[in-house]
């Protein structure tokens, strides 16, 4: 229970910074799009209702703006602003993955200094 408790209150810290910080949006991205399964990825949108990564209908946007970051481009405003609205529904998700969960650590603790890269392993 308890446990529940502190993720229920990391998936509230992440929807904060979500809605503030491009960088962190940015991140969330890469790192749902880590937990899709590789038919999934190679399909470009979700297969499967496994409650790991994207859902169908935000699943095209989100894997064709991952591939993008990941290939090394930088993203748009208007990508930004729809990441930032977006990806709120996923906090919980997000919740469980361990580098956001750092990441979500050290941006609570000093907002005013970068974020902590991670990476991420996309297969």
């Amino acid at each position: 229970m308890k446990r529940s408790k502190s993720r229920i209150q990391v998936s509230e810290s992440i929807r904060q910074v979500l809605s503030t910080s491009d960088e962190f949006a940015i991140k969330s991205v890469v790192a749902l799009y880590a937990y899709m399964e590789p038919d999934e990825k190679s399909e470009g949108y979700a297969l499967y209702h496994n409650n790991v990564s994207f859902n169908f209908v935000d699943s095209k946007f989100f894997s064709s703006m991952a591939e993008y970051i990941i290939s090394g481009h930088k993203v748009t405003g208007h990508q930004l602003e729809v990441a930032h609205r977006a990806l709120i529904k996923y906090s919980y998700q997000l919740s469980s993955i361990p580098e956001i969960c750092e990441l979500i650590s050290s941006v609570k603790s000093s907002l005013a200094q970068p974020l902590l890269d991670f990476q991420t392993s996309v297969a």
